[in-house]
């Protein structure tokens, strides 16, 4: 009986510290209205919009000081301008949609959910998509508020789409440390 009752102490102690080194990972999306969650619109052609950049909104106590991603839009559907704007306080952007994008502060930028910032669209007719990539050279990542400060996944769960309703939801996470055996031994211990 103190074998087992060790043995379990031992596994939950080894649970606990695989899941303290695993990050943990933040959705960020596309959304037309935020915080309604927005994911298509169908403007006005010549009228121009904004497309939001959000992360969140289901990690609420999380906090971020920077965000690495990047932006892209189908030509057809509409001509944006180059310049990614933030309206948080205190943050900077470095980068543009196309070469990467990075939102960052010298203190917090807030807790999620957080609207990163924006695109203004100048729809000129079609259909289209603006999607959310990595960062070409920093990935999917975003800093956390803590001290020491530690990088966490990002994962890209929401596209948007511009008169285009075919916008399924996806789950496009960046690397874990915690690989599939790690998990796959651990669970084969409690069937036995």
């Amino acid at each position: 009986m103190l074998r087992t009752g060790l043995a379990v102490v031992v596994l939950c102690l080894i649970t606990a510290a695989i899941a303290a080194a695993n990050p943990i990972a933040a959705d960020i999306y596309i959304d037309f209205d935020p915080p309604s969650e927005m994911f298509t619109i169908d403007p006005t052609q010549y009228v121009s919009f904004d497309a939001y950049v959000v992360v969140g909104p289901y990690t609420s106590w999380l906090s971020a000081s920077s965000v690495s991603f990047d932006l892209s839009l189908d030509s057809e559907a509409g001509l944006f301008n180059s310049e990614f704007v933030s309206d948080l306080p205190g943050a900077s952007v470095v980068g543009a949609p196309g070469d990467g994008i990075t939102v960052s502060s010298g203190n917090c930028l807030g807790q999620f959910p957080l609207i990163l910032g924006r695109i203004s669209i100048f729809p000129i007719g079609g259909s289209g998509y603006v999607r959310i990539h990595p960062h070409p050279d920093l990935g999917s990542v975003y800093s956390d508020c803590e001290d020491p400060v530690q990088e966490h996944d990002l994962c890209f769960v929401q596209d948007g789409g511009i008169h285009a309703y075919d916008v399924w939801p996806r789950d496009v996470c960046g690397t874990s440390p915690v690989i599939q055996s790690d998990w796959g031994a651990i669970k084969a211990m409690f069937r036995q």
